[in-house]
């Protein structure tokens, strides 16, 4: 299906539905569009000493791959990228770009792990840099505990995975910084337990965090990445297949394509 028929469908599913705290084992294989929004993020995007991002794009174009922008070598991480939109402080709604999804059960553990990926055209600046940039967080679903002792099917959120360039940390969802039930509860800090996480995304080479980290506004260690609140958008606004990105598809160092992800998402290294 047309990527812009899916962001349709959302749209009109955001209207007409909230996000349910636990969901039928049944809808996860006869609607991974309904999955995929139960706990899309909300991400966030910060400008670095007044210098934009490398705004998330289009992974493909025309039916081809993306072909990327030249990682800059001036201090400019977003030269080249998509515009986020105007800047008017704080929660500055962002301009639209697609988040790719992907569902996969995975019997090792009786997980359903819906992935969440960004394609970026480059990461970085100068020797730190690269054309090309595949992110992602994953959502961990478990049977809930109250109903396997009553032998219903019913699964709840269990863990958040997020990439941190080339690896992955793990955490309880109730351990996530920050969630909220709809974006008319964005700004809240420090709620806990939510159906959606917010996801703050480094300003240079786009590890994900759930937390924010404004002091120290260079790129340094992977933890260390500066990220902030300047700007946000719903993945559940423009949810697209991850089968829409082509598995031969060629985005040179950045392999962690949604069909990469997909295949070894449910490895012991992603618990």
């Amino acid at each position: 299906m047309n990527p812009l028929v899916f962001i349709l469908i959302i749209l009109l599913l955001n209207l007409a539905s909230a996000s349910d705290s636990a969901i039928p084992g049944l809808k996860f294989l006869q609607d991974p569009l309904y999955i995929a929004f139960q706990a899309a993020p909300f991400w966030f995007f910060s400008q670095s000493l007044n210098r934009n991002p490398c705004y998330p794009s289009l992974a493909a174009l025309n039916g081809i791959p993306n072909p990327g922008t030249p990682v800059p070598i001036v201090p400019e991480p977003g030269k080249g990228c998509p515009n986020p939109g105007p800047l008017k402080g704080a929660y500055s709604p962002g301009n639209p770009f697609p988040t790719y999804f992907t569902v996969r059960f995975c019997p090792r553990d009786q997980s359903w792990r819906v992935v969440y990926s960004l394609y970026f055209s480059h990461e970085g600046m100068g020797a730190l840099g690269r054309r090309h940039d595949w992110e992602w967080v994953a959502v961990i679903w478990k049977k809930c505990p109250r109903a396997e002792r009553q032998e219903k099917d019913l699964w709840c959120k269990s863990r958040l995975v997020r990439s941190i360039n080339n690896k992955a940390e793990k955490q309880d969802w109730g351990s996530v910084h920050d969630t909220v039930n709809g974006a008319d509860e964005v700004r809240n800090q420090g709620d806990r337990g939510k159906n959606h996480p917010l996801i703050y995304v480094g300003a240079f080479k786009h590890a994900m965090f759930d937390t924010r980290k404004t002091w120290l506004n260079v790129i340094g260690r992977d933890e260390d990445e500066f990220r902030n609140n300047d700007w946000f958008y719903w993945a559940a606004n423009s949810l697209v297949p991850g089968e829409t990105i082509e598995r031969a598809w060629d985005y040179g160092e950045a392999k962690s394509t949604p069909g990469w992800v997909y295949d070894r998402v449910c490895e012991e290294v992603y618990d």
